[in-house]
């Protein structure tokens, strides 16, 4: 009996062994396969690069939170390294407790001409930028922009702009629009003529004139692309220095309108300094005294006055002999 069951076990081993596709053991099939080198390196790379992208994406997130604060706060923007810098006196301006005063800024007339307007609104980006308004809430700017508009013109913006005082519309959409208000009420062929006719009055410095002239072409809405040369001309044409533009004309080719410009200032400069200036000539080693120190008209007086005498004495001793 031993014997047999020694036997049905070895042949039932032997069975399961022969019911493989391979004929080896089933416990070696079962088993993963386990993966190469190169696919862990490919995975670990792919996990980096995932996490990297996640840390700039972080990263870009807290920086747009942090200027998001900032800028609420009006305080200085985040710097490189991903934290928020504190103000400094210098620098940093917070809208908190402060007050925006227009009473140095002069206000805009009703009938502003546009010469006048493109001043005005050179002093209101001036005046913005001292004050730091972008620093204030949007209905603060809003409210200090219709301050300084005086009452004529605050009820054309209202009225004939159709700009309500609760419009969310910004200081400078407002200038725009009034800009093209103040256009439309002028032809723009006025000031091109008035542009062509412009000429250095009596009296009057090239400074100013030039000031002047500029302003004028501000307004007439010159070609871009020839407006220096429209300028040359007209500063050419409008001097009243004729030897200044007999020198301006004969000089080739077209000069640069900074050319004229510094030519016809040294010009100016020398003869307005010509008069007073005086040469003096010091002969201290000859011992001779300055020439200024000789009064010429006096000089003159005394030696027709000495020729008189002398013709006088010449004559009476001549009338003597002739009688004796």
């Amino acid at each position: 009996m031993p014997k047999t069951r020694a036997t049905g076990s070895s042949s039932t081993r032997n069975r399961r062994a022969t019911n493989t596709p391979d004929g080896g053991n089933n416990r070696d099939n079962e088993a993963p396969t386990q993966p190469t080198t190169a696919e862990l390196a490919t995975l670990l790379e792919n996990l980096r690069k995932d996490k990297a992208k996640e840390q700039k994406e972080r990263e870009k997130r807290d920086k747009e939170l942090m200027e998001s604060i900032a800028e609420l706060r009006g305080l200085i923007p985040v710097n490189g390294h991903g934290g928020a810098r504190q103000p400094t006196p210098s620098t940093s301006n917070t809208s908190i407790g402060r007050h925006i005063d227009i009473s140095g800024l002069e206000k805009m007339a009703g009938d502003i001409s546009l010469k006048n307007f493109q001043s005005w609104r050179t002093k209101w980006n001036d005046f913005c930028h001292l004050e730091r308004i972008s620093t204030f809430p949007r209905s603060e700017q809003r409210a200090a922009f219709r301050m300084s508009l005086s009452d004529e013109m605050l009820q054309i913006v209202e009225t004939v702009l159709n700009i309500p005082t609760t419009a969310a519309t910004t200081p400078d959409a407002v200038l725009d629009h009034i800009r093209c208000y103040i256009r439309k009420k002028r032809s723009v062929a006025l000031d091109r003529m008035e542009f062509e006719q412009c000429r250095q009055e009596l009296n009057e410095s090239f400074d100013s004139f030039y000031i002047r002239l500029q302003r004028i072409a501000a307004c007439a809405d010159l070609c871009a692309r020839c407006v220096d040369e429209r300028m040359t001309t007209r500063v050419i044409v409008g001097i009243r220095d004729q030897e200044t533009r007999k020198r301006l004309l004969a000089l080739a080719p077209f000069p640069a309108l900074q050319t004229v410009i510094d030519l016809h200032r040294s010009e100016e400069s020398a003869s307005l300094s010509g008069p007073h200036l005086v040469i003096e000539f010091h002969h201290h080693s000859r011992g001779r005294m300055p020439a200024d120190s000789f009064p010429l008209p006096q000089l003159k007086t005394f030696f027709l006055l000495l020729f008189s005498f002398i013709s006088v004495v010449r004559f009476a001793v001549i009338c003597r002999r002739s009688h004796s």
